[in-house]
């Protein structure tokens, strides 16, 4: 991406926000597979969104460098966003065997969107860890307890340089405690990297009283202005990683928003996460209270819709139709 094409980038969300049509692709903060990255930025490049999230790790960053140089003129690049953790956050994990416990069942290879549970040549059960977001719905359904959470730890020297890295524009916090104490810190090694880039704030507003989420935001757009951002959006995570195409999910995703009037009186836009599917458009036009929100961002049901066309070229057309069908949808909330 030229510089114009960045500034371009950064303006296009800018617009996308102030229309209610920015949508999103989440690749996942620890979704490390960089072939799939390569292949999905490829696809929703080709079905115009305006953003998209990949995990802050250089070989996923080298691959995006690697499918937006593909893309012909006609097609214009989307900002490019990595994800940060801020205070441990669930994003930031995957699923571990304890394989003492594991009896090779298989009960769980179903639930998994992203493939990353299989049975080797010898039926033995594996995890493609790379390909692992710790979505959980896995971990029910073992019999014997042998599925767990680790961490995903991201490395500090790594992040300054991608960071610095001139074709990431945006950057997505993710916080779970609301620790403010966390974000300064995240903030004092960082922030000289967050000028002039878009920055998004990702939580989840009905697991904090009021209270603590004012003073958080409060707090936090303070730090914003410090480091002199391009500009600031919220991310409301409804239900993470956890979405399906059932009209009930989209509402209990939408619930938590509902719940905390005092969010709308931010200046900042507003966009939506967690348990986004294709219902979701109709319950926001439906919801007057709903009305500021300005786009989502879509993970689990964006890639599953394309997953597999990613790796047949011949299937390529079609990966893309079915990808612009879903942001279709949201481009008129």
């Amino acid at each position: 991406m030229t510089l114009i094409e960045m500034a371009d980038s950064k303006q296009r969300v800018l617009h996308a926000l102030n229309h209610h049509q920015y949508f999103k692709l989440i690749c996942g903060a620890s979704f490390s597979d960089a072939e799939k990255v390569k292949a999905l930025v490829q696809v929703y490049a080709h079905a115009e969104v305006d953003c998209i999230d990949i995990a802050c790790e250089p070989p996923i960053l080298k691959a995006v460098k690697e499918a937006l140089g593909l893309l012909t003129n006609e097609v214009k690049p989307p900002l490019i966003m990595v994800s940060l953790d801020v205070d441990g956050d669930p994003h930031f994990r995957k699923v571990q065997v304890e394989r003492s416990a594991c009896v090779d069942c298989e009960a769980c290879l179903p639930a998994c969107p992203v493939d990353a549970l299989i049975m080797d040549d010898a039926h033995r059960f594996q995890i493609v860890e790379a390909r692992c977001y710790g979505c959980s719905r896995c971990i029910p359904l073992c019999p014997t307890e042998a599925l767990s959470f680790k961490p995903v730890s991201q490395i500090p020297e790594q992040l300054d340089a991608i960071l610095q890295d001139a074709l990431v524009q945006a950057v997505e916090l993710h916080t779970h405690q609301l620790d403010f104490a966390s974000l300064q810190r995240l903030f004092e090694d960082l922030g000289h990297t967050f000028t002039d880039k878009w920055i998004s704030l990702c939580f989840r507003p009905h697991e904090h009283t009021p209270e603590t989420l004012a003073s958080y935001l409060e707090g936090f757009e303070a730090l914003c202005e410090k480091v002199n951002s391009y500009g600031v959006m919220l991310q409301i995570d409804g239900l993470p990683m956890q979405s399906n195409e059932s009209h009930d999910i989209s509402q209990t995703a939408l619930a938590g928003v509902k719940a905390l009037p005092e969010i709308w009186q931010t200046r900042f836009p507003i966009t939506l996460s967690g348990g986004i599917n294709t219902h979701t458009p109709t319950l926001l036009r439906e919801q007057d209270s709903l009305r500021r929100v300005r786009g989502v961002g879509m993970g689990t049901l964006a890639r599953k819709r394309v997953w597999h066309y990613l790796e047949d070229p011949s299937a390529f057309e079609k990966g893309v139709a079915l990808a612009k069908d879903m942001v279709s949808c949201f481009r008129s909330l």
